[in-house]
């Protein structure tokens, strides 16, 4: 497994999602996690469509996962909450 940092190219606004860190298999994997936000609790107003959008948002891989995990997930939201 991988862990990837999305940000949003154009982090403005308020109750909006700047970013995750995400544990995935694949950047695609990792896009779609933070499309749907952390459980309980949705993407933010900018919508899920920016988390799959190259133009609108960058998905880094950071590295591998090492600790033997095997559950993609949300790690980090970093939120900006009005």
């Amino acid at each position: 497994m991988k862990i990837f940092l999305l940000k949003r190219e154009d982090a403005r606004g308020v109750d909006v999602a700047n970013g995750f860190v995400v544990i995935a298999w694949t950047s695609l994997q990792a896009r779609e996690l933070a499309a749907n936000g952390c459980p309980g609790w949705g993407p933010g107003d900018e919508g899920p469509a920016v988390w799959m959008d190259g133009n609108r948002s960058r998905c880094t891989e950071l590295g591998q996962v090492t600790d033997g995990t095997d559950m993609p997930r949300v790690v980090l939201r970093d939120f900006n909450a009005g």
